[in-house]
């Protein structure tokens, strides 16, 4: 029937249903649907076991124009739309996406929320394999941290930890010397020579002047850089970039650009 989707389950049992919506209900996007073993007036719908599912891309033809767009009203909800609608066709929406800011800590452990509810409808593949995951987190570092330490408690806080930075990380005061040091590896992190740019760093900096992971970062230097997320998510929070020359601002933007659009560094 023109306007609506239609779809039918038969299983062995000879057992059949048809479901049907008019199109015109729905927004663009990807919808899951799926017939599951629940009984009557479960809650529990999104662990209730599937004996099938389909996903369908609505109005795929206005994905483009829906989420691409920067002059739109940012809402928590848009904003994930809009990311999913990158993991699933990002060749239709690109990255970098607007990012809502001045979140609050409820806001973020609502959006984390919904993403385990995604993962749970996706098997979590398109969270793991999906770019800019993390942007919403550096763009509000404050009430992510406040959104880590409200989330401790939780059932779900396995969750949590996996999409925040580390704990180290997330839960580090950072001191002067702490500053100096992260502004270094921030700014050296695409030297093609990282081995020399490392000795240049240590050369600098003394270790006993560090704290807490970022002692871990400096003995480890010359054989790894430390995760570009947790770099970024701490100069964002600290605003270490904020009063340096516009040279080194200018450097460490684009390096953070190309992690929010998920480009090789």
């Amino acid at each position: 029937m023109a306007g609506y989707f239609r779809i039918a389950w038969q299983n062995i049992s000879e057992y059949s249903h048809t479901w049907q919506l008019a199109i015109s209900d729905l927004l663009p996007g990807r919808y899951l649907v799926k017939a599951v073993h629940a009984p009557w007036g479960c809650e529990n719908w999104i662990d209730a076991q599937a004996v099938s599912e389909q996903a369908i891309d609505v109005y795929k033809e206005k994905w483009p124009e829906t989420y691409n767009l920067s002059n739109v009203k940012l809402t928590l909800d848009f904003y994930l739309q809009a990311l999913l609608a990158h993991w699933y066709r990002p060749q239709l929406v690109q990255l970098p996406l607007p990012t809502p800011s001045r979140l609050t800590a409820n806001e973020i452990i609502r959006f984390v929320y919904w993403l385990k509810i995604v993962g749970s409808l996706n098997n979590e593949q398109v969270i793991r394999n999906g770019h800019g995951l993390h942007n919403i987190f550096i763009t509000n570092p404050i009430a992510t941290t406040k959104a880590y330490l409200l989330s401790q408690d939780q059932s779900h806080s396995d969750f949590y930890h996996r999409v925040f930075p580390s704990p180290e990380v997330i839960t580090l005061e950072l001191e002067e010397d702490d500053r100096l040091f992260l502004q270094d590896i921030a700014y050296h992190f695409t030297d093609r020579n990282q081995l020399g740019a490392a000795r240049v760093i240590k050369s600098q900096i003394k270790r006993r002047a560090l704290k807490g992971v970022l002692a871990t970062w400096y003995k480890n230097l010359q054989n790894k850089f430390p995760p570009l997320y947790d770099i970024i998510f701490l100069c964002e929070k600290y605003k270490i970039f904020s009063d340096l020359s516009s040279v080194k601002e200018d450097e460490y933007e684009k390096i953070k650009l190309k992690f929010q659009k998920g480009e090789s560094l």
